[in-house]
């Protein structure tokens, strides 16, 4: 890669999301990166707004003093659903600009790929006139113990093995959502639910 200045991190939202748009029934338009400036990003969603059934975001919906696009929205439309009781994933909204549906995943690596799996995918797929079905689920012994802090449903990364006629699963390493690596070799998500330690 290419050295980055100070205040600037590598794009991998965006290589993330097109590449989990690939698979989808969807015309995609990248809008490319936005600047921190709110006229900015309220030219981008107005102008794209007009000609799309859905605004998809990744970043900016949080509540850093550089993160302008949930306030954009809110002008332009409004703002539907902000924040889950989801880890990763939690800075998450929803809500419509003009006529145009709107979601602003969350700006992290790992959180954008969760809920974009969780919750853009099924939207898109509905969209699109697709029957979705719901994820499919099983249960699996853990290999090792999951930390976990009761509050929050959580969607650890994990690989998922078959022994000895049962089926285990280990999480993939530091589970924090800015580690895109612990998708390396990942083949599902274990659910943690909220209120188990």
């Amino acid at each position: 890669g290419t050295e980055l200045r100070n205040g600037q991190i590598y794009d991998s939202n965006r290589l993330a999301v097109s590449a989990l748009l690939e698979s989808l029934p969807a015309m995609v338009t990248d809008l490319g990166i936005l600047p921190d400036d709110p006229q900015s990003i309220s030219r981008a969603l107005s102008s794209a707004a007009a000609d799309h059934e859905l605004l998809l975001t990744s970043g900016g919906v949080s509540v850093g003093d550089a993160d302008y696009v949930r306030n954009v929205v809110a002008s332009l439309g409004a703002i539907e659903l902000w924040k889950m009781n989801l880890k990763p994933g939690k800075p998450l909204a929803f809500g419509h600009v003009q006529n145009t549906l709107f979601l602003g995943l969350p700006g992290n690596p790992v959180s954008t790929i969760v809920t974009f799996l969780l919750i853009a995918r099924p939207l898109i797929l509905k969209l699109s006139g697709a029957d979705v079905a719901p994820p499919r689920r099983q249960t699996a012994k853990l290999s090792s113990a999951i930390r976990h802090n009761p509050g929050r449903e959580e969607y650890q990364r994990g690989i998922l093995e078959y022994r000895d006629g049962e089926e285990w699963v280990e999480a993939t390493g530091d589970q924090s959502s800015n580690r895109l690596s612990t998708f390396s070799g990942a083949d599902c998500l274990i659910r943690v639910p909220k209120q188990v330690g």
